[in-house]
């Protein structure tokens, strides 16, 4: 581009201030566009920014969108001196832990409760359970979302109009394949409100064109269901000339199948403008997005909720602009970090695992670092692999010092940065003596004295209070409940049946003792948060998929005896 102009400001910036300058306001006075069906009162809201409380609780930590949301109110309220908590499932199917984790709260009297949901039978769930907040006095907002018609009272509603964003895709679209005719395909949501707003709008756009959906697939709101809704869609309907994903998770799915299929032909439109999907915009292998800036929507959540409390917002839906992200205005939404991960070159890969005293450690980790050189070494990537505890380990990526460790829940730390696909998934069981419980879920761990090993944070998974134990060994924690220092030991079973196995002496005889399923978690690689480590992240999540599909990874589940496979058909 152009560097400078007669006033000496470079075209770039003027471009970017012109036609993206939401994107860049961050600190603009909020809108408040809809009155909503059931407003909640302000007579019972708090009247002090002493002390204060903040549960944010999003559908799910897969998504770095929700994620990239909550820091931005996380930092606002460190600022002021509030707590800050989050609460959310891994995953975002598991709507009945969504549920309880919104009980929790709101039994708490939180102050604050900032919350989204994209599944109607969670919406059902939490209505009696949010009126109840509001009628305690808690300040109730639902982030990310337009509907007016919310069965639940809230007192503000902040989010965009999901319609207009996706319309403005479906324009585009309409103008790259003019005059038509064209086919294109459509990769919905799970069924609800988001999909049917964000799929409903792209379908309004392409009235009055010569343009035609000829197939819709749901991709389940994420990567690994974008990948395998593109190829079924490559299957059935291969001459299609256009993607458009409800999501940025699901395109970046569909974005790496189309790669492995060899149709970079195909345009492919997402929704969100998460960081990776503007990354993929700017290295011309994703055609737009219209981005909803999570971090703005954080901080508009913040303005709003210091309003409430001077007695200044009076309720509403506010709503956030909308943009429309192409290769033209990229480099206007891309941070400095992400610019520099485009063109980066890397030749050597350090990764973190964890080690111990345990053999089943040890087999995994041969696992995982065959897995992790099978994606990285076939394209000149040297993996160096350094031994040391989880905690270290995660130490080493927060500060800058190794690339990437193995073995991380997402969302479990800050500082870290996720790709989209997992690499395997771990069953969390709660081990018990027979008769010792009763197990009627995780509230029966209430009162109890419970293990699992330290740095999991397994903890977060468990709504109710309980005496934390944490250990180093997984056969020093068998060993405790065997002699009635702990009552239940929570990890995942394969581990801990391994683990059994591996004891010298002192064994447990596992015909006295039940397992009771507690969760089951994803496991990811996390990155440095930098240029090198996001440029890792975007690779793995293009060639993870081609490893599950050419069945190398469950060739080498099998060969370091892993029962479990992660990864079943789609």
């Amino acid at each position: 581009m152009p560097q400078a102009t007669s006033n000496g400001l470079s075209f770039s910036f003027i471009f970017c201030f012109l036609f993206s300058f939401p994107a860049l306001s961050l600190n603009a006075a909020y809108l408040v566009t809809a009155e909503l069906k059931l407003q909640a009162p302000f007579n019972k809201s708090l009247k002090t920014q002493q002390n204060l409380t903040i549960a944010y609780l999003p559908p799910a930590t897969e998504y770095n969108f929700y994620l990239e949301l909550g820091e931005a109110i996380r930092t606002k309220a460190v600022n002021k001196n509030w707590n800050f908590i989050m609460r959310a499932p891994q995953n975002g199917a598991d709507w009945q832990l969504h549920v309880e984790m919104i009980k929790e709260v709101v039994s708490k009297r939180t102050d604050i409760i900032i919350f989204s949901s994209f599944l109607p039978t969670t919406d059902k769930a939490i209505a009696p359970l949010l009126k109840q907040a509001v009628e305690q006095g808690s300040i109730v907002i639902n982030v990310n979302s337009d509907n007016l018609n919310l069965g639940y009272p809230v007192h503000a509603l902040i989010g965009v109009n999901q319609r207009s964003g996706t319309r403005a895709l479906a324009q585009h679209v309409v103008t790259l394949l003019q005059p038509g005719p064209a086919k294109i395909a459509i990769i919905e949501g799970e069924p609800g409100q988001f999909s049917s707003e964000r799929v409903g709008g792209f379908i309004d756009g392409l009235q009055g064109s010569n343009i035609s959906v000829a197939k819709r697939v749901n991709g389940h709101w994420n990567a690994v269901g974008g990948y395998y809704a593109t190829l079924k869609i490559l299957e059935d309907t291969p001459n299609i000339r256009a993607i458009f994903a409800a999501n940025d998770f699901e395109i970046i799915g569909a974005s790496a199948a189309i790669t492995h299929r060899n149709r970079e032909d195909i345009l492919l439109y997402g929704y969100d403008g998460v960081s990776d999907a503007l990354a993929l915009i700017a290295s011309k292998k994703m055609t737009a997005t219209s981005a909803v800036n999570a971090a703005r929507i954080g901080l508009t959540t913040f303005e709003v909720i210091v309003d409430i409390i001077n007695g200044k917002f009076k309720g509403g839906f506010v709503e956030n602009p909308l943009e429309t992200v192409t290769i033209g205005n990229v480099d206007c939404f891309l941070d400095e970090t992400q610019k520099a991960s485009i063109d980066i070159q890397i030749e050597t890969f350090v990764l973190a695992a964890e080690t111990a005293q345990d053999p089943q450690i040890e087999n995994n980790n041969n696992l995982y670092i065959e897995l992790i050189k099978a994606i990285y070494e076939p394209l000149g990537i040297r993996v160096k692999f350094e031994p040391v505890p989880y905690k270290r380990a995660e130490y080493l990526v927060v500060n800058q010092r190794v690339d990437a460790m193995i073995g991380n829940f997402r969302g479990h730390s800050e500082g870290l940065y996720f790709p989209q696909w997992h690499y395997h998934s771990q069953q969390i069981m709660a081990l018990f003596k027979k008769h010792s419980l009763l197990w009627q879920g995780a509230s029966s761990l209430s009162g109890k004295r419970v293990g699992w090993l330290r740095g999991y944070g397994l903890d977060r998974y468990i709504q109710v209070d309980t005496e934390k134990v944490e250990h180093t060994f997984r056969s020093s924690a068998l060993k405790m409940l065997e002699k009635d220092r702990i009552d239940v030991y929570i990890d995942d079973q394969f581990e801990i049946l391994k683990a059994n196995d591996g004891l010298q002496q002192n064994k447990l005889d596992l015909n006295h003792y039940q397992f009771a399923k507690l969760t089951q978690l994803k496991l990811y690689p996390a990155f440095s948060n930098t240029a090198k480590g996001r440029k890792l992240a975007r690779i793995f999540d293009q060639r993870m998929p081609l490893l599950v599909t050419s069945g190398k990874l469950a060739a080498l589940f099998k060969k370091w005896d892993q029962t479990y496979y992660p990864f079943e058909p789609e």
